[in-house]
């Protein structure tokens, strides 16, 4: 058919479905227009293709109209219109439309919301004595006594074999206005308490080198000594006698020194649970000037 034909290119731009089933449309449309007029006396009524299976009559004709039209979806009716207007109302906006402080107050609630980190625990120990003295030899001689009370889960670690390990630490600092103060000496002193079930009796070990990680210290300088009863052994690690810090001899005249001393409870080796059960620390400056010191 020519006129099929010639209009073939108009439909090149359409989709391949479309157009075929547009031209056997049209080829059907062309075939009923050449029937007599003794056949068309039933074309009001909708008749339906057997290849194609869709609706021949009035209702094709209008549906073609619209599909020929430009390449464009129809105008939605008002009512539908309406419709999308008072669904998009009571729709709620998505989060990226919403406006900026609408997404910070919903930040600042969520973060409201997160549990909050548990606070540091309070340090249980204070330093109940610190006192220097100088011998004749110029050695300068430290005493400090510490007192604080174990936590219960500290004392139910050390029943089940878990040891502890404190440390005392102290630095003598001269002043310098140019720079930070020069340290002049560093001493530290470790022990470690630990219970016996066998034995039912406490263990302290007393070194100069850390005692934390090591099963059975060697040193020459580590001292083992045993109590019977946990207060006994605490006493002899909360307390430092005579502990040799330097020789005064070192010292400058007309300079400032300081001795800086702190004890605590060492992390290492204890479980995570038990580093947050209580923080034993201490800490004290003291004036080392020849006016201040014993």
């Amino acid at each position: 058919m020519p006129c099929l034909k010639k209009a073939l290119p108009e439909f090149t731009g359409l989709a391949a479905a479309r157009r075929r089933a547009l031209l056997r449309t049209g080829a059907a449309l062309a075939c009923l227009s050449a029937l007599p007029a003794w056949a068309q006396a039933d074309e009001a009524q909708p008749e339906t293709s057997p290849e194609m299976g869709v609706e021949t009559g009035a209702g094709m004709e209008a549906e073609m109209s619209v599909e020929t039209g430009p390449d464009r979806p129809p105008a939605a009716p008002a009512a539908k219109v309406a419709g999308r207007a008072e669904a998009g109302a009571s729709t709620p906006e998505s989060t990226e439309n919403r406006p900026s402080d609408a997404r910070q107050s919903e930040s600042q609630e969520a973060e409201s919301a997160l549990p909050e980190s548990p606070a540091q625990p309070a340090s249980t120990a204070t330093l109940a004595e610190l006192r220097t003295r100088r011998e004749a030899d110029g050695s300068l001689l430290l005493t400090a006594r510490v007192r604080f009370a174990l936590a219960p889960a500290l004392e139910q670690a050390l029943l089940k074999g878990v040891p502890l390990h404190f440390m005392a630490e102290a630095v003598v600092l001269r002043s310098r206005w140019y720079w930070r103060d020069r340290r002049l000496a560093a001493r530290q002193c470790y022990w470690r308490l630990a219970y016996l079930p066998l034995m039912r009796r406490w263990r302290v070990l007393i070194s100069s080198q850390p005692l934390a990680g090591v099963e059975a210290p060697r040193s020459e300088t580590t001292t083992a000594r045993l109590f019977d009863t946990l207060d006994e052994a605490l006493d002899a690690v909360q307390r430092v006698s005579h502990w040799r810090i330097m020789n005064a001899a070192h010292f400058e005249p007309g300079r400032r020194h300081t001795l800086r001393f702190r004890y605590l409870l060492q992390d290492e080796g204890l479980p995570r649970p038990l580093q947050a059960a209580e923080r034993i620390e201490v800490q004290r400056d003291m004036d080392l000037t020849p006016e201040g010191a014993a």
